[in-house]
């Protein structure tokens, strides 16, 4: 029998297997439940009707959204079903699809707040060193797994949902690096160097997941040998 939970009620109760366990001043009884098995959820009783009444379950959105980033980040996209998705999280499947609609839409808002968090770069006047350095704080507070990005564009169909949502953030990343790299050269970049500080950075990205933070710095150290080669002609 699963563990009773304080529910500061004279009458608490837990869910489980189908069957309602109802606490009293002598020892648990059984209800009927007509929920499906495998559930286990805190109840309230009420006493003058001996109806159920269901504690409602402390998720919102962001904090599934942020859940799901973890469990997709570790056991890949294709790998994590909705059942690993529900479980992470701490809510029920039902509760999950009240909140994302589907695992499509988990995708796409996990992405997206990826994308929102990871392009939020803390030194908006820095230039690329202030880039990588992001990249590097970044790898050792989230962890380095490759960019999540690239394994979603492996792991989901060309016409998914999520496509839309890799497209914004590579277009971001590329902007932001020229963006950066103008910084450091006063004036417009070279297209051909916007293209190798972004290889130099996605493969430091990558890199870091098997090298760990020493991949950021050399990636860093490779992209200012570019700016002052640029600075030079």
């Amino acid at each position: 029998m699963p563990t009773l939970p304080d529910l500061h009620h004279p009458h608490g109760a837990i869910e489980h297997g189908g069957e309602v366990l109802l606490t009293c001043s002598t020892r648990p009884r059984r209800v009927h439940s007509p929920k499906p098995r495998g559930h286990i959820r805190p109840i309230l009783v009420d006493t003058r009707t001996t109806n159920v009444v269901p504690l409602r379950m402390p998720a919102n959105t962001p904090e599934i959204v942020r859940c799901a980033e973890k469990t997709f980040d570790q056991g890949g996209f294709a790998g994590s079903s909705i059942d690993d998705l529900a479980r992470a999280a701490g809510v029920s499947t039902r509760t999950l699809y009240k909140h994302v609609g589907s695992k499509a839409g988990l995708v796409n808002a996990v992405l997206e707040d990826r994308r929102v968090r990871f392009l939020d770069v803390e030194n908006a006047s820095g230039g690329v060193r202030d880039l990588f350095e992001h990249l590097e704080r970044w790898v050792s507070i989230e962890g380095a797994r490759g960019c999540l990005f690239l394994r979603a564009a492996g792991e989901t169909s060309a016409t998914s949902d999520s496509t839309h949502v890799i497209e914004a953030y590579h277009r971001d990343l590329v902007q932001l690096i020229t963006d950066r790299c103008a910084i450091d050269l006063g004036e417009a970049p070279p297209q051909d160097l916007v293209e190798q500080v972004l290889v130099l950075f996605e493969g430091a990205t990558s890199a870091a997941s098997y090298r760990g933070a020493p991949a950021v710095v050399a990636g860093r150290d490779a992209a200012e040998t570019l700016i002052s080669a640029a600075l030079k002609h």
